[in-house]
């Protein structure tokens, strides 16, 4: 599933969708957008991440893994970040780990094609 939330900074509105929402993020330089991928196949997933986003392969890589130690790495148009967190499923005291990707970066990543 993709999910998006576009925020255009100039009109304050701010809109729900998927994918579609990306060509308009592309197209507007006063947006912000926020992408949640979930359960979508590994290599849309990429594919995604590097045509709209340049974001690097390696990176790609660690974040597609289903286990791999949390880091911190910056490169020179965005930031990369793994984070651990707990998934309680339960009332009890018992948990499961889950990972968690986050890239960030500035707005000039959008000139990317």
């Amino acid at each position: 599933m993709i999910r998006t939330l576009l925020y255009d900074t100039a009109a304050a509105h701010q809109s729900h969708g998927g994918q579609e929402l990306l060509d308009t993020w592309r197209g507007n330089q006063n947006a912000i957008l926020w992408i949640d991928l979930w359960d979508i196949p590994r290599d849309e997933e990429s594919e995604l991440m590097k045509q709209y986003f340049g974001i690097h392969p390696l990176a790609i890589q660690d974040a597609q893994r289903d286990r791999h130690p949390p880091k911190y790495e910056s490169f020179s148009d965005h930031t990369f970040v793994l984070l651990k967190g707990l998934d309680a499923g339960t009332q009890d005291l018992e948990f499961g780990i889950i990972q968690i990707a986050i890239f960030a970066a500035e707005q000039r990543t959008k000139a990317r094609a």
